[in-house]
């Protein structure tokens, strides 16, 4: 980005709060980062000193955290395969093998898809944990946008359909 500097390189990271380039194992993971680096803002240090401040000021702030530290939890469990299988590396091969089952394309679409975490992604059943199959973002997307709910897809139909009928 122009004009922004970066704050962060392959060994150190910028801490916003103590204001000092710090190596980047000072800083926990955030998985939900889009940052190339995928590391928190603070260093542990600072955020801890954070938390319990946030802690202490605002009741309510322990119960998000801990709410928001569950989810990231079952994201990360997911990512690394412990829903499934024991291991990252079984996790990996299951993922390659439904990838080949499905001719390296997306489940609805088809459209080709990579296994390189930003094409592939891993649609599973959020009730159960299951996974259902390998799709592209925008299907992946689609469904979420949709709730996964059957009936909500069937009256998107229905509605292109109805459109497409009077517009003919």
């Amino acid at each position: 980005m122009p004009g922004r500097k970066r704050l962060f390189n392959d060994k150190e990271k910028w801490c916003s709060r103590c204001k000092a380039w710090l190596v980047l194992d000072a800083f926990g993971d955030k998985l939900s980062s889009r940052s190339p680096c995928k590391k928190e803002a603070y260093c542990r240090k600072c955020k801890s000193e954070y938390d319990q401040a946030q802690a202490a000021d605002h009741p309510e702030y322990k119960e998000r955290q801990t709410e928001r530290q569950r989810w990231y939890a079952r994201f990360s469990r997911l990512k690394a395969g412990t829903v499934l299988p024991s291991s990252t590396e079984e996790f990996r091969i299951l993922l390659l093998k439904m990838l080949e089952d499905q001719d390296h394309k997306c489940a609805i679409c088809r459209e080709p898809i990579a296994f390189n975490g930003q094409q592939c992604h891993v649609d599973h059943d959020h009730v159960t944990g299951v996974i259902r199959g390998l799709l592209c973002g925008r299907c992946n997307r689609g469904l979420g946008h949709f709730r996964d709910s059957m009936k909500l897809l069937q009256q998107a139909i229905e509605y292109l359909r109805k459109a497409t009928s009077t517009s003919a």
